[in-house]
């Protein structure tokens, strides 16, 4: 189940993203945590929810195209230096006194349209590092490290917010990212051969056209919106949830990111496991069911402990579903097409996670916090099964019900 880490070039790669991603995960936490504590605002947490995820939805737009005209190796180093230099903006804004909700969101705005174009090239860099027959093993670690980044990362951001305050975690999240960009500057995959030049728009527009002339593809950006707009963006929410749902203090936000983190590690390993045994079409339903699960636990808690335990069952179905979705994707794209591709994966997260910040957040506001979790629990059920009427219970995902789907069966295919 591990065989793709004995791969050195996806091991070092793997392990020094891990790294990294738990230093982004630490500044995801501190950006929501300042503007809290300089507002008290749902509102102001599901704007800046927002503006961490909604300009990402253009930075994909925009990097989609480029991932498959240039060297993938290239691009994301340049995109790794960028996003560094990102977050050394807000920890300067930070640590000179500067910080207002205002500013503060509007940095989170960058940072996001940078995260969003590293998101594609990332996504589609991983594949190159180990031969096929690895790729779904290797995916799913991929998703592992990610899901070890967001439990580390928060619970660290927890112990060191207290005693040194929002700048130490953002200064290590500035750092953390001399580990990537170490390994890509000495890593050498195989190069893929360039589409032809073209508007970049243009191209992310084929892009989504190859997949949505798919059903087995479909399923994947519509998915991940539901599930981002009514499960991943209450995580944005956890500063509010922490002070006026549970009435701890707001720092104890790291308890709960670090909660939903810990689930993603369990569900990671699970779908690591045993990701070849069973149907991804079952893990999908299951995950479903799950967050279901977690967000009505979280809503009928009765104490902060019990809450934890939603927001970890939550962390698991966040697993479950974009781990199957991006290997129900990467399996059956043609490769000219796996950069604008994994564009549409991403948009579908982000433009949930955005959208959903705001409106939950209103949703809370109109009533509570624990009704607004029971709406959410009910959206997910509904999708669950309509989307099964829908989607024939998701069999289109499976190894047996998709083949993989190459450019000249598209009707658009001769102009890419």
């Amino acid at each position: 189940m591990f065989d793709a880490l004995k791969n050195r070039d996806f091991a070092f790669f793997w392990s020094a993203a891990a790294i990294s991603n738990a230093g982004n995960w630490m500044q995801a936490l501190s950006i929501p945590y300042i503007v809290y504590e300089l507002t008290k605002s749902n509102t102001w947490l599901g704007v800046t929810g927002a503006a961490l995820f909604l300009p990402c939805v253009v930075g994909t737009a925009c990097i989609g195209a480029l991932v498959d005209r240039y060297d993938r190796r290239r691009l994301l180093l340049v995109l790794q230096f960028v996003q560094m230099a990102a977050s050394a903006t807000v920890w300067v804004v930070w640590i000179t006194g500067i910080a207002t909700p205002l500013n503060m969101v509007t940095i989170a705005a960058v940072n996001g349209f940078i995260g969003g174009m590293v998101g594609p090239a990332w996504n589609s860099f991983i594949p190159m590092l180990v031969p096929r027959e690895l790729m779904a093993g290797a995916i799913r670690l991929n998703a592992m490290q990610f899901a070890f980044g967001r439990a580390l990362g928060p619970v660290l951001a927890t112990a060191v917010l207290h005693p040194f305050g929002p700048g130490a975690t953002l200064f290590i999240n500035v750092a953390s990212y001399l580990f990537v960009i170490g390994v890509l500057v000495v890593l050498r995959p195989p190069t893929t051969a360039p589409v032809r030049a073209d508007s970049p728009w243009r191209q992310a527009v084929e892009g989504w056209r190859y997949v949505l002339a798919h059903r087995s593809l479909a399923v994947v950006p519509v998915t991940m919106l539901v599930s981002g707009f009514f499960g991943s963006s209450l995580v944005q929410l956890a500063s509010a949830v922490s002070e006026k749902q549970f009435q701890h203090d707001a720092s104890s936000i790291g308890l709960l990111v670090g909660a939903f983190g810990l689930g993603s590690v369990v569900g990671s390993f699970l779908v690591t496991v045993y990701g070849d045994r069973i149907r991804r079409s079952d893990v999908l339903m299951v995950s479903f069911v799950f967050w279901t699960a977690g967000l009505v636990v979280l809503a009928v808690s009765p104490n902060f402990g019990i809450g934890l335990l939603g927001l970890g069952l939550m962390g698991i179905a966040h697993v479950g579903t974009a781990t199957t979705m991006a290997t129900a994707l990467n399996l059956q794209v043609d490769e000219a097409y796996r950069g604008r591709a994994a564009v549409a994966h991403m948009q579908g997260i982000l433009l949930g996670v955005g959208l959903g910040a705001l409106g939950l957040a209103q949703v809370a506001n109109a009533t509570s916090l624990e009704t607004m979790e029971l709406i959410a629990a009910g959206a997910m059920v509904t999708f669950l099964l309509l989307g099964a009427k829908v989607f024939a219970n998701y069999r289109l995902i499976d190894p047996n019900g998709a083949a993989p789907i190459e450019v000249r069966q598209t009707p658009f295919a001769q102009r890419a």
